[in-house]
């Protein structure tokens, strides 16, 4: 996308053409419930932090999030930087 800067990454003198972008996704949640149960599964850093908690730290956190996000359904998005390099 032009104008957005060249990750530093490709900053190569190899890399031609490189085409920088934002890829979004947005998951909807219908209770809490949902959107907390992929978290017990220890995948990526969020959970494997969780798996590192005591059973009395993990359960604080757990009702700290509850008190902030809404009771009904929701919805979470998440962003990450990409960066492809065309030849």
């Amino acid at each position: 996308m032009s104008g957005w800067p060249r990750p530093s990454g490709c900053r190569s003198p190899t890399l031609a053409r490189v085409q920088a972008g934002a890829l979004t996704v947005r998951v909807r949640h219908a209770s809490f419930e949902q959107w907390w149960e992929p978290f017990t599964l220890g995948v990526g850093p969020a959970g494997e932090y969780l798996r590192t908690l005591s059973p009395e730290h993990r359960d604080a956190l757990r009702g700290h999030c509850q008190r902030l996000l809404p009771a009904g359904p929701g919805e979470t998005t998440a962003t990450a930087w990409a960066a492809i390099s065309l030849r």
